[in-house]
């Protein structure tokens, strides 16, 4: 039951002094807590428990689930619970909400969990073959380019960009896509320094 939700509430038979938002069958202790866990990091739902029946068989303690999620309803169809079926003997049945439909508080409260994490090299490579291959959409690229905006490169990783980019040919293609986007583009004065310095440097010309 959702604690930051508190009323009467009547269905059927049952009534709650709280919200419901989860039915399940299984050990008092351990069920509880893994349940409370899953909705509280997926929806920031903070439960309390309270035993219906008790007492009963695997397959009694089965009907009994698909009794109640029936009576009192899941929000798949008209009622309250985050129950994804209407009952499992094994694995854990609490609807797990898509990334793009998460609020904007609770990808905040992600985003500060793991800020300043230092990812293992096993996580690390495990993320790059995930990503392999994959094509990032306009809209992906424009929130990168947004968040990045002005933030100010430490001289550390400066260093690592000049490490990986240090012997990489780019293709044509890369080229021309790079030549299309800077059409028309006036350069800085920061930027023409050092390309006419670049150019000094090529031709080997000194000047006093």
């Amino acid at each position: 039951m959702n604690i930051n939700q508190p009323g009467y509430f009547k269905y059927g038979e049952f009534e709650f002094n709280y919200l419901p938002v989860y039915i399940g069958h299984g050990i008092p202790i351990k069920r509880p807590i893994e349940s409370s866990r899953l909705l509280y990091k997926e929806y920031g739902i903070k439960t309390i428990s309270k035993v219906l029946y008790s007492n009963l068989t695997k397959e009694e303690a089965l009907k009994k689930e698909y009794y109640v999620t029936d009576t009192i309803g899941r929000q798949c169809t008209v009622g309250p619970l985050f129950n994804k079926v209407r009952g499992n003997k094994t694995e854990s049945t609490i609807q797990i909400r898509n990334a793009k439909n998460r609020s904007p508080t609770h990808c905040a409260r992600i985003s500060s969990s793991l800020l300043g994490k230092k990812k293992s090299p096993e996580h690390c490579t495990k993320l790059s073959v995930i990503a392999t291959g994959k094509v990032k959409s306009p809209e992906s690229c424009t929130k990168i380019s947004v968040s990045n905006s002005g933030k100010k490169r430490s001289s550390e990783f400066c260093t690592k960009m000049k490490l990986i980019a240090t012997g990489r040919v780019m293709s044509p293609e890369s080229c021309l896509k790079m030549s299309e986007r800077h059409l028309g583009v006036p350069w800085s004065e920061k930027r023409r320094n050092a390309h006419n310095a670049k150019k000094l440097k090529a031709h080997n010309i000194l000047t006093i």
